[in-house]
């Protein structure tokens, strides 16, 4: 006798299947059946079965069943024609990823002439060609509410006839997103315009991970797909490869493998149903040779100057590496920090004998202040400088007079130093005769500055713009402590830190431990071509690749 084709749902058994429709010789009777052949090419054994799978009833045509309503219901033959792939002998598709299509056939067993229909209720999906034997379905921008949700039904008209029952098959309308998982061992950038996870439309994330060794991602199936019919494959093999145990939820945290590489990339493809099926998502993986670098603290003050005494004289070293390394471990850097100092505490050096409250530091040369710090710190290697507060100097380079619009600077500012000095207010002058100016434009070559008003009063040379500044890159590296809090210094420890070590230049974006403002809290860093700051203006940084691997 015939029977019918079933789409299989979650907690179907062949066994249950068997007893709900009465097949003589059971489950084996369905497992062993003709048509099942490709069933059982797909699946290990009967106890393997996925939803969504088709698995054919025999033997079901004047059978019984219970029916919703508690009574009995009749199944009768199916009609003489089947849903297939485009190419007519394949099972259809079960899945359509958002905003993607699929296209399906409908094969008559016999050949005949006639019309066809498709048709469906389903607001996820839409026909085209529904009037043909091959129908396109299109999946717009949601998930199915649940797997297998979607209906689709094609009707045959014989020719002279009466349209015949209808064949139905049904698909889910899915997605599958990368993200930064809660257990990243390095860094995840999704690489949005705005710099927010997670990734948009047309925009590949990208991983980092230390080569031989591995990191995690965050999976996400939606729509009911089941993750299981989503396979994971790389580019390159012998660079990164994705690495699951079994069968995994619809959100789950899965395995990149970075290979012996020092600097590589490849991408990781989710497919749908085969290892060469569609690509529903990509992922590039970054490996890279872990970076390592060494550095000082030293916490310096001046017992001369009282203002210069430090807030957190035994400021810790230790945390401040923990800090670090959670930055720069995103791009495969780790650091060791040392205290300067044997006993943790300050470095006491007469650097501020005019009582200026702060190490003055002028912008293209050494000050005196700044070459008594330098000197007092003996041994080689790269050092870090806490002071209670800095203050940056750009020097005059002729006397300003009063009434003056414009002020010319010195001639050891080079074009790059000069491109700090950005329209905005700055104070000006030195002790006693300080005023607020504004700056409107600076010519980087001549080193003159354009002033939005006229000077309240003259200015010698000795005097000039005082910059603003949290922390200045060299060896060492000048950072001030004022009454910032230690996670804030931290933060411009791990900047500065980034120019001197790494070569990290100033970028514009905000959302990155590199921006040129200090305000941000965001201690990424980034694969994402970020705009830079100053020098050389216009361009863009890749933290990732700008670090030296060798």
């Amino acid at each position: 006798m015939p029977g019918f084709e079933y789409t299989v749902r979650s907690g179907d058994t062949l066994s249950a299947l068997a007893r709900t429709y009465r097949v003589e010789g059971g489950w084996q009777a369905i497992w062993d059946d003709d048509n099942n052949e490709e069933l059982r090419d797909t699946r290990s054994g009967p106890d393997r079965l996925m939803p969504g799978d088709r698995v054919y009833i025999p033997g079901a045509e004047g059978n019984v069943a219970p029916a919703p309503s508690g009574g009995t219901a009749e199944f009768t033959a199916p009609p003489p024609y089947r849903i297939r792939a485009e190419d007519g002998t394949a099972r259809p598709p079960l899945i359509i990823l958002v905003g993607g299509s699929v296209r399906m056939r409908a094969v008559h067993d016999d050949g005949a002439d006639g019309a066809w229909l498709w048709a469906t209720s389903s607001s996820k999906i839409t026909l085209t060609d529904e009037t043909t034997d091959t129908v396109t379905i299109t999946a717009g921008d949601d998930v199915s509410a649940r797997g297998l949700d979607e209906a689709i039904e094609v009707r045959f008209t014989p020719e002279g006839g009466e349209p015949m029952p209808s064949a139905v098959t049904r698909v889910t309308v899915f997605s599958v997103t990368f993200a930064a998982s809660s257990i990243q061992g390095y860094a995840f950038d999704g690489m949005g315009t705005d710099m927010d996870d997670p990734t948009p439309d047309g925009e590949t994330p990208h991983i980092s991970v230390k080569k031989n060794t591995r990191t995690r991602v965050q999976v996400t199936v939606a729509g009911g797909c089941s993750p299981g019919n989503i396979h994971f494959t790389s580019d390159d093999d012998t660079t990164a490869e994705a690495v699951l145990d079994g069968v995994p939820p619809m959100t789950f945290t899965m395995y990149i493998d970075g290979k012996n590489k020092t600097r590589a990339e490849t991408l990781i493809h989710a497919r749908a149903n085969t290892d060469d099926g569609p690509i529903c998502a990509s992922l590039a993986v970054n490996v890279y040779a872990e970076k390592s670098y060494t550095a000082k603290v030293a916490k310096v003050w001046d017992s001369s100057s009282a203002s210069t005494r430090l807030s957190r004289p035994s400021f810790s070293v230790a945390n401040t590496q923990t800090a670090l390394r959670g930055f720069y471990k995103q791009a495969v850097a780790t650091i060791r920090l040392t205290d300067y100092s044997s006993d943790g505490g300050a470095l006491d050096v007469n650097f501020d004998p005019g009582g200026a409250g702060a190490l003055v530091l002028e912008a293209g040369r050494v000050s005196a202040g700044q070459q008594l710090v330098t000197d007092a710190l003996t041994g080689t290697g790269k050092k870090i400088v806490i002071v209670k507060k800095l203050a940056w100097l750009f020097n005059l380079g002729t006397a300003a007079a009063a009434g003056a619009t414009t002020i010319t600077m010195g001639s050891h500012l080079s074009a790059r130093t000069m491109a700090y000095l950005t329209p905005r207010e700055y104070r000006f002058g030195g002790p006693g005769n300080y005023e607020t100016i504004t700056i409107t434009a600076t010519n980087t070559t001549t080193r003159v500055i354009t002033l939005g008003s006229a000077l309240g009063s003259a200015h010698p040379i000795t005097e000039g713009i005082w910059w603003p500044l949290g922390g200045l890159s060299g060896n060492p590296a000048w950072v001030q402590e004022d009454t910032d809090t230690e996670a804030h210094v931290n933060k411009v420890i791990g900047h500065e830190f980034g120019h001197e070590l790494l070569e990290l230049l100033d970028v514009e974006k905000l959302e990155c431990v590199m921006n040129f403002h200090t305000g941000s809290t965001d201690t990424r860093i980034r694969f994402k071509e970020l705009p830079r700051h100053y020098d050389p203006p216009g361009g863009n940084e890749n933290q990732w690749d700008t670090i030296d691997r060798t």
